[in-house]
C-alpha cells in the first residue's frame, strides 16, 4: 500500500513550521552581514567595540555579531540588554546595552 499526503509539500505540520523558522533565520542572517559588510565599508573597516558606540555597530565586530542568547530587562531607566556568546567550556562572553548603546564587554 502507497501513502501519500493529500496535497501540499508534504510532511507534518512542525515539519513545514521548522523549514519555515530556518528559511526567516537564514534570511535575518543574510540580512544581518548585508548591513555589516556596509557599515564596515562606510567606516573604513574601524568598528573595535567602544564603550558608548550604537548597538548595531558592536554587533558588526566579528566574533560579536551572532550572540547564543539575548536577555532584556525593561526598567523605569529604559531597556537593559545582555548578549551572551558561548565561545567554548567554560568560556562564556557578554555585551551589554542600555537603550542601544554599549555599556559594558566582559570577557
Amino acid at each position: 500500500m502507497d501513502v501519500r499526503p493529500a496535497s501540499g509539500e508534504g510532511g507534518s505540520d512542525l515539519g513545514r513550521e521548522l523549514r519555515a523558522a530556518t528559511k526567516a533565520y537564514k534570511e535575518a542572517v543574510q540580512a544581518r552581514t548585508e548591513a555589516c559588510k556596509q557599515r564596515i565599508k562606510e567606516t573604513k573597516g574601524e568598528l573595535s567595540l567602544v564603550i558608548g558606540m550604537p548597538k548595531d555597530d558592536a554587533l558588526c565586530n566579528p566574533g560579536w555579531m551572532f550572540p547564543d542568547k539575548v536577555n532584556t530587562t525593561q526598567t523605569a531607566d529604559g531597556v537593559q540588554e545582555q548578549y551572551v556568546y558561548r565561545i567554548g567550556p567554560g568560556n562564556t562572553k557578554y555585551l551589554y546595552f542600555t537603550d542601544g548603546k554599549l555599556t559594558a564587554i566582559q570577557e
